[in-house]
């Protein structure tokens, strides 16, 4: 269905929840009911969008269109670019409570080792979308009707945890709202990397987080945007696992800098932000 009006709608002010509604789904996002409330990633309709509804029978709609200004509507969310390819078949995974997971935290979907959905974790009831595959190229390998999809929670720190819990079976235009509880299960790491620095930019501390494979000696140095070495943030041997290291860069000046990790042969470097 096209959404005419001229100006964005919460859907909580304009359909009725609950009802005969049971999700209303876009390209990637979706809302279901959940507590007498619309719930997901799906909180407006935009003007000029289509949406997929699902309905539990028959029914007839009607909704009026609202008479505020555009500058009194809110923001929709925003989300990154995803790393999978947007399908005509998807689904939708509503889940109310992950043990462990924090506001920022990454929720990643996959079939087998394909990355099928991802979305950051906003608070109960946060839809993780599952994409399935469909005529096109970059959909092949997708998950299909019948399969159960695999859930990995990535933290700040890029600590990876399995998800674990009672998933249903995928089927396109599904929406499954997971009311318990889902427990994590930490991966061991397969590799050395270097995780996005929290927060970045920042003032005046960051926190960096780290992978290694196999218990290692790793050092960190800090860079000026003219490649002089201006800290030694450590050097000590870690355990197989995941790591942080903060840098406080208090006695430094705003500006552009480089943390390097260098464990054996392993190098990288990341570019923090420092705003004061």
């Amino acid at each position: 269905l096209s959404y005419t009006c001229d100006q964005a709608s919460p859907l909580n002010t304009i359909l009725e929840c609950p009802g005969d509604i049971a999700s209303i789904q876009g390209e990637g996002i979706a809302a279901a009911c959940a507590g007498g409330n619309w719930v997901g990633s799906l909180s407006e309709l935009s003007p000029g969008d289509g949406y997929w509804f699902i309905i539990t029978s028959s029914m007839e709609l009607n909704y009026d269109c609202p008479e505020q200004s555009l500058s009194a509507r809110s923001e929709p969310i925003s989300y990154e670019t995803p790393l999978y390819a947007q399908s005509t078949q998807q689904g939708f995974y509503f889940f109310r409570q992950i043990d462990g997971i924090g506001e920022g935290d990454v929720i990643n979907a996959y079939n087998g080792n394909v990355l099928v959905g991802s979305r950051v974790w906003l608070g109960e009831y946060t839809d993780v979308p599952v994409m399935g595959e469909d005529s096109q190229g970059e959909t092949q390998g997708y998950i299909i009707d019948g399969q159960v999809p695999t859930f990995k929670l990535v933290k700040q720190n890029g600590q990876e945890l399995s998800l674990q819990g009672q998933i249903p079976e995928w089927e396109s235009n599904g929406v499954f709202i997971i009311e318990s509880s889902i427990e994590t299960l930490e991966l061991a790491p397969e590799s050395y990397t270097l995780s996005e620095a929290y927060p970045n930019p920042f003032n005046p501390v960051t926190t960096i987080g780290f992978t290694v494979p196999i218990q290692s000696d790793v050092s960190f140095y800090i860079y000026d945007i003219h490649g002089r070495k201006i800290r030694h943030l450590g050097d000590k041997v870690y355990a197989q696992g995941y790591h942080t290291i903060s840098w406080d860069a208090s006695d430094v000046s705003s500006g552009v800098y480089f943390v390097q990790m260098s464990a054996g042969s392993f190098y990288a470097t990341q570019k923090l932000i420092l705003i004061k």
